[in-house]
């Protein structure tokens, strides 16, 4: 599946009960400012899963943006696509992943704007079919 790459505006760190998340710090500080703090976000009923798969890129972002006061890398796992908007609409998450449909619902009603897409399993883009009702 073609996955995109969503910007939010701002970076706020935080958590709540119903996400896991991961951090590596390329800084010994303790105490970091949101602009220190690069949050990469996806959804995920298996949050472990994805911190494991994201925090390596998570990582390589903040080790190569330490030049412009990224200091440290969060990977952020919401539950369902209503906190990802949230967390996208507030500033907690800057990177978010996914698949194009939850990218165009969450950019609709956020404002946030895809910039990038990935290649998945070798391949850059494929074909779907959508289904609707009939009239």
């Amino acid at each position: 599946m073609l996955g995109l790459l969503l910007v939010g505006c701002g970076s706020v760190e935080s958590t709540t009960d119903s996400t896991e998340s991961a951090s590596v710090s390329t800084s010994s500080a303790s105490e970091l400012t949101a602009n220190e703090v690069l949050i990469l976000g996806d959804i995920s009923k298996k949050p472990t899963q994805k911190i494991e798969r994201y925090q390596p890129l998570a990582n390589y972002l903040a080790n190569r943006l330490e030049d412009v006061g990224i200091k440290k890398a969060t990977v952020k796992i919401a539950p369902d696509l209503e906190t990802m908007e949230t967390w996208i609409e507030s500033g907690e998450v800057d990177l978010y992943f996914d698949s194009p449909y939850p990218i165009i619902v969450v950019s609709t009603k956020t404002g946030a704007t895809p910039i990038l897409r990935r290649w998945k399993k070798g391949v850059a883009e494929y074909n779907s079919i959508i289904f609707t009702p009939g009239v």
